[in-house]
């Protein structure tokens, strides 16, 4: 009897240990999580808060105005899924690409699975790669719904005195006539056009890379916390303020003989004689003919709506450009060519008069470096973010 005593208490005792140890385990788990998110949160904060004003701003003007019902947060996650998942497989690719051929990797492929297993162990790393993805795409909504309300709230006023701007700062010529004379071949032309196609792959490319750049939060964060600004400020403030529609629909918008008729003319000759030659039609016309549809229409979708001034594919260009010449040199000059081509490309195709452009260059500049400042006072600095990461004693 003493025996079975004994043994029944060491089972007791046994039973508690484990249950003392799993309930242990469970209070760090649950710690971890809370502090991670609490890490990452802090991280964000200033871009979170940010977002959070701008997305409850627009609302505000939307609902104010009566157009609360246009106003929508779904716009871009219901398209962004798929493109998220594309996205993640070119990614993975390309890591595997460079283990195998610039590291020289034996087992690239176990590297790959290895390192995604390391990374989705702890909860702090998707988090931190999950919470701007879904502010991107909550800023992407709200830049939309927007951008369908300048008619709305601000009817396109501004075209005639822009493209009058323009003529006076370009010695007396619109500036497209001065990049035709320069690049007005069939070539040339066609170059630009997929020069200026290729900018939503560049520019989305380069927000996942820093999206993922991790190691570089603060860096990553002066990327971001400029991404948010320039979709608010230019996107959204300066686009209502400055209500242009762009040179191609200057005549539809004014009412007036437009002297951009022959650069769209030209455009749709060099075109023609592209598409008889077994090639396609020019994105550029295929988007500004889908433009002005759903503009006429109404719809509100994955990149509709209407606006010239400011460019937000000149502004996002000098933002890649921005974040290119922290990497190196060439990087940076060659980033600083694409931009370049895309101002021209802008006024070349009929998008935009040549100072949207130029307004677009100098307020990123501006809110590249007072981004910086925002952050330097109010981001946590490196140090303080790298003991976050580091894991709890014990």
């Amino acid at each position: 009897m003493a025996a079975e005593q004994r043994t029944g208490a060491v089972i007791t005792g046994l039973e508690r240990m484990i249950v003392a140890r799993a309930e242990q385990t469970e209070r760090k788990l649950r710690g971890g999580l809370i502090d991670s998110t609490v890490a990452v949160l802090r991280e964000h904060a200033v871009l979170i808060g940010f977002s959070a004003l701008y997305i409850l701003i627009s609302y505000a003007v939307a609902a104010g105005n009566g157009y609360g019902d246009l106003f929508s947060l779904s716009i871009y996650p219901r398209a962004g899924l798929p493109a998220l998942a594309a996205s993640g497989l070119i990614f993975a690719l390309g890591y595997f690409i460079w283990l195998a051929l610039v590291e020289k990797e034996k087992r690239p492929l176990g590297r790959c699975i290895r390192a995604l297993i390391t990374f989705f162990s702890s909860w702090r790393g998707p988090l931190r790669i999950f919470l701007p993805i879904v502010i991107v795409g909550l800023l992407g909504s709200t830049y939309s719904s927007i951008k369908g309300m300048i008619p709305l709230l601000h009817p396109f006023a501004f075209d005639l005195s822009f493209a009058e701007l323009d003529k006076a700062l370009h010695f007396g010529m619109h500036p497209w006539q001065l990049t035709h004379a320069v690049f007005g071949s069939k070539p040339a032309t066609a170059a630009i056009n997929f020069v200026y196609n290729l900018w939503f792959l560049i520019s989305w490319g380069v927000l996942l890379w820093q999206i993922l750049n991790l190691g570089q939060p603060h860096r990553r964060m002066q990327f971001l916390l400029s991404f948010a600004m320039i979709w608010a400020l230019l996107g959204s403030l300066g686009a209502v303020l400055m209500s242009s529609a762009g040179p191609v629909y200057y005549a539809q918008i004014t009412g007036l003989e437009s002297p951009f008729a022959a650069l769209m003319e030209r455009l749709y000759a060099i075109s023609a004689d592209i598409e008889a030659a077994g090639g396609t039609k020019f994105g550029a016309l295929r988007v500004q003919e889908w433009l002005w549809d759903t503009y006429q229409g109404g719809a509100r979708e994955v990149g509709s709506g209407i606006s010239a001034m400011p460019s937000m594919h000149v502004a996002m260009a000098v933002l890649v450009a921005l974040s290119g010449r922290h990497i190196n040199k060439f990087l940076g000059w060659l980033l600083i060519f694409y931009a370049v081509l895309i101002q021209i490309g802008s006024v070349h195709l009929g998008w935009h008069y040549a100072i949207d452009g130029y307004v677009s260059i100098i307020a990123t500049l501006i809110i590249w470096k007072l981004a910086g400042v925002v952050l330097a006072r109010w981001m946590p600095t490196e140090t303080a973010l790298a003991a976050d990461r580091e894991p709890a004693p014990g």
